[in-house]
């Protein structure tokens, strides 16, 4: 896959905003976008979500690196921590140095576990009646918009996030 913009899409200007509307009719299961990312860490992922709520909604989780994440936490599960510590095996102190030694706290939210779509990716609008789906591949780092019915020349595309 290579980054795509179909010719049936263009982008318009409103009063507020930019849209991405169908320039002609577009047949359904047809890719519109296929656009690249840019990784951003899990820090400014929460930063930005505060800073403007429907940004949130746009950014995408990489499971794949998540994965990576819950890998950590279900080690830590497997050593039952909190029942050793419950139970009085391991005092405060060892439970403390155990979980330092196995998870960076600075590092969980400096790990690149959101991507933000580049191209129109940040353009489509969010609905809760999408005419395109989203789909992120964690490989090759690509967003993909396909549309899911047909859509009439003029409207606007969107997805469900």
């Amino acid at each position: 896959m290579e980054p795509y913009v179909s010719r049936a899409i263009q982008i318009v200007k409103t009063r507020s905003d930019f849209k991405v509307i169908a320039r002609e009719p577009i047949p359904s299961q047809t890719v519109v976008e296929i656009c690249s990312t840019y990784q951003i860490t899990n820090k400014l992922a929460i930063l930005m979500s505060k800073t403007n709520p429907i940004f949130e909604k746009k950014l995408i989780i990489d499971k794949a690196e998540v994965d990576k994440e819950y890998q950590i936490f279900a080690e830590l599960g497997e050593m039952e921590l909190t029942r050793r510590l419950d139970a009085g095996i391991i005092s405060p102190d060892e439970y403390s140095k155990i979980l330092a030694s196995r998870v960076n706290f600075n590092s969980l939210l400096e790990a690149k576990t959101h991507v933000i779509p580049l191209g129109n990716g940040l353009l489509y609008s969010i609905s809760d009646y999408p005419n395109i789906v989203r789909e992120f591949n964690s490989e090759t780092k690509l967003c993909l918009f396909r549309t899911v019915q047909y859509i009439q020349e003029g409207t606007e595309l969107s997805y469900f996030s």
